[in-house]
């Protein structure tokens, strides 16, 4: 949006006004943080392919970080204007979320333990196998959190960095 554009760079000109001494955050490189969600979602999409007995939402929440995952592929490069822009606005699945756009809280254990009697496991087994679909749950939510603040750290700082000059002058 053009008008909220504009109204950032006011507030960022205001803020470098008055604290002549900020700086853009620090951004770290993006590559890493990609790679982590990747691995993430391809490591919880091996743990359903591998476990002795699937609890089928689960299932598709994995799927979803793969499709996720996938749809980061490709142009534009990460690093480049176009790419922060494809990363920064490409929200998670809708599959994945709340309605106020958070993640699901994962609570799957009585479905867990329900797919392993199905697969004539104990219930032990089926608390054992929730914790872990939990465990990669969390770490694909972690994965994308991180890596979507990371590039929205990239992007004030590049826009910081292309204010500065407007403000010297």
């Amino acid at each position: 949006s053009p008008n909220e554009t504009v109204s950032l760079i006011h507030r960022i000109v205001d803020n470098l006004r008055k604290r002549r001494t900020v700086a853009g955050p620090a951004a770290d490189p993006l590559a890493p943080h990609l790679a982590a969600f990747r691995a993430a979602a391809a490591d919880f999409a091996e743990f359903i392919r591998t476990a002795p007995a699937v609890e089928e939402e689960t299932a598709v929440f994995a799927e979803r970080f793969a499709e996720m995952a996938d749809g980061l592929e490709g142009e534009p490069a990460i690093d480049t204007p176009g790419g922060l822009v494809r990363l920064l606005t490409s929200p998670p699945h809708a599959d994945l979320c709340t309605k106020a756009g958070t993640f699901l809280a994962f609570k799957k254990k009585g479905k867990w333990v329900d797919a392993a009697k199905r697969e004539g496991l104990a219930k032990a087994d089926g608390e054992r196998l929730n914790l872990a679909a939990e465990a990669a749950y969390s770490a694909c939510c972690v994965a994308w959190q991180t890596l979507t603040q990371n590039v929205a750290s990239r992007v004030l700082a590049d826009l910081i960095g292309e204010v500065r000059p407007v403000l010297d002058h």
